[in-house]
């Protein structure tokens, strides 16, 4: 006659490996059944599964009937070490996820200065080939961030003589660009 539960978890309390041995056979296979349902990876379920029986060895003597069956408190240490699995893979995932978003912002981010570089190279290209005096309003403008008064007023010239040169040089400049960009084509 076999052993109860009850008294199979009492003498693994006292550290009886026949008894564990017994009691490992009896629900092992019911437990890895459960654990695999659970976290649908065999590897994952191979560990979890002697997790699980590492703390009834470690726990036996701690057990208290009033409280279920040996069956169901196994299950319990069962259920809880592959939730355990499940969240540190989540875990793994989100952190997995969270350094690819980086890398692709890096590189967007080194993409992006490598066109921002290159779209600066071509305008300051086109820039060059502006008469004088659109190309220096131009550039008090836009590098300067100087108003269209104080460009007027620093140059001496009149408010509306400094929007015309901005004007044509930036209808030049635009000119100039879409040749380039025709020619790159």
């Amino acid at each position: 006659m076999q052993p109860a539960d009850h008294e199979l978890l009492l003498r693994v309390g006292h550290g009886d490996k026949a008894s564990f041995a017994e009691f490992y056979d009896r629900y092992s296979a019911r437990i890895y059944g459960l654990i695999v349902r659970m976290v649908g990876r065999t590897p994952e379920a191979d560990d979890i599964l002697q997790e699980s029986f590492w703390q009834v060895w470690q726990r036996a003597a701690a057990f208290d009937p009033s409280r279920g069956t040996p069956f169901a408190w196994l299950v319990l240490i069962a259920r809880s070490r592959a939730l355990d699995q499940l969240r540190r893979a989540a875990r793994r995932d989100r952190l997995a996820a969270c350094e690819a978003l980086d890398r692709v912002t890096v590189a967007n981010a080194t993409e992006a200065g490598a066109m921002r570089t290159e779209a600066q190279r071509r305008a300051t290209t086109a820039l060059e080939r502006l008469p004088s005096d659109q190309k220096l309003a131009i550039q008090l403008a836009f590098y300067g961030g100087l108003t269209y008064a104080e460009i007027a007023e620093r140059q001496g010239q009149p408010l509306g003589t400094v929007k015309t040169r901005i004007r044509l040089g930036m209808q030049k400049l635009r000119d100039i660009l879409s040749e380039n960009a025709v020619e790159a084509a």
